[in-house]
């Protein structure tokens, strides 16, 4: 039958792939980005209602989050991309 041809599911795996294994990383990595660099105090929304100890260590997340997290995640994408590539295209 057609229609239960096309409802296949391994023709959805390349948009799976892609989706899950690149777009979701590119999103963090997004977000590290605006968080770290563009949000104009996020020192102080880190440190709103926050203990403490977390309060301490609020400077230590913001340097994680401008300058480990983007490097990290762009490894990611590169070995998501590299594999997801291959799979797609053989």
């Amino acid at each position: 039958m057609p229609l239960l041809e096309s409802m296949r599911r391994d023709r959805f795996l390349p948009l799976d792939e892609v989706a899950g294994e690149i777009l979701v990383v590119v999103g963090v990595l997004g977000m590290s980005f605006v968080v770290g660099w563009v949000m104009k105090d996020p020192l102080s929304e880190l440190q709103e209602g926050a203990s403490p100890l977390f309060r301490r260590m609020a400077r230590g997340a913001i340097f994680t989050i401008r300058y480990v997290i983007p490097p990290l995640v762009a490894v990611i994408v590169w070995f998501s991309l590299r594999d997801t590539l291959a799979l797609m295209f053989g």
